[in-house]
């Protein structure tokens, strides 16, 4: 559009209608400047790691998978399509490693189904979590 109106102007102006070019620069400039905004726009929450998805949401359906006692830590990056996904999950304690990682997979699975996330990362700890020792 703005080669086209460059075009035209040049156009018009060698028609012998010079005071016309102005009025089509401007229009080249609007142009331009609405196409910069919608380029930042669309950047800047990705440059700054704007969450892409409400941590509630991904808590809901991470904690509606059975073996679930708690989901926290939750962070999500990206834009709709492109949703990355990071949180950690509580399994019971007495659970075994091949169970845990079952947990953890569902967990996967129903996060990036739900939130059409392009990938998910979830951590296993055991819940509750054994007292700090010092």
């Amino acid at each position: 559009m703005a080669t086209i109106g460059v075009l035209a102007g040049l156009l018009i102006a060698a028609a012998g209608h010079p005071q016309v070019d102005p009025w089509i620069t401007l229009i080249v400039a609007e142009i331009i400047a609405r196409t910069g905004w919608k380029i930042v726009r669309a950047s800047v929450p990705l440059l700054v790691d704007e969450r892409a998805v409400d941590p509630a949401n991904i808590r809901e359906v991470a904690e509606h998978v059975h073996g679930v006692r708690a989901a926290y830590a939750i962070r999500s990056r990206g834009r709709p399509g492109a949703v990355f996904a990071e949180l950690t999950i509580g399994v019971d304690a007495s659970l075994d490693v091949a169970a845990s990682h079952d947990v953890a997979d569902q967990v996967e699975v129903d996060v990036t189904s739900e939130l059409s996330a392009r990938h998910v990362v979830v951590h296993v700890e055991p819940f509750p979590l054994p007292p700090a020792t010092d």
